[in-house]
């Protein structure tokens, strides 16, 4: 079954973040986890959501991309979007001032693409109790310039947005990684990359 369900939540357990919601187009009720949730907070019992359908791997039925009845997709990437337009329009500046090499932004590229592949294959195996990865690779890859990739997968996936603690080590690694960049637009910072490269 594919396309966008309606349904009702049943049945929700804060503590372990997850409960059912019941639709009139499924036979059966369908899990659904705090992680599928594409809103803040947790649902309440009563509230009407929409949803997609998916399998896990015993073949059970799982909510994906759950949604209030009204809530307008797209709105939590809006601000994502600007920020990282702006840091995009920065690294192309510093690429035409020829203050950064062109491996800079081809690395952030790059980056930001593993780390949403990242993303998405942590929260797959979060939704079935499988391996996980580790948040400090996590938080690695956002320092080298994996960030802009993140946080378009926290905000499309739902994934690490709500753990106050690895929001504050993610947001400390994107203020490095863009002092980082500055500091590889000095002239010092040339000369360093330069005498690196030398060494090596």
């Amino acid at each position: 079954m594919t396309g966008s369900l309606q349904g009702v939540v049943k049945q929700w357990d804060r503590h372990k973040a997850y409960g059912f919601i019941q639709s009139k187009q499924v036979p059966n009720r369908v899990f659904c986890h705090i992680t599928a949730c594409q809103f803040h907070g947790h649902p309440k019992v009563g509230e009407a959501v929409t949803f997609t359908l998916t399998t896990d791997d015993q073949g059970r039925y799982r909510a994906d991309d759950v949604r209030r009845v009204g809530q307008q997709s797209g709105s939590a990437l809006s601000w994502r979007v600007m920020l990282v337009l702006c840091y995009v329009i920065v690294l192309g500046a510093l690429l035409v001032m020829r203050r950064i090499d062109v491996w800079v932004p081809a690395l952030v590229l790059g980056l930001s693409l593993i780390s949403y592949l990242v993303y998405w294959q942590d929260k797959r195996a979060a939704q079935r109790d499988q391996w996980r990865t580790r948040e400090k690779s996590l938080h690695l890859l956002a320092l080298f310039g994996g960030w802009p990739g993140a946080l378009f997968a926290q905000g499309r996936l739902r994934h690490k947005s709500r753990k106050l603690s690895f929001q504050v080590a993610f947001w400390i690694s994107v203020v490095l990684n863009c002092l980082l960049i500055a500091g590889l637009a000095t002239n010092h910072g040339q000369q360093w990359l330069t005498q690196t490269w030398t060494l090596l």
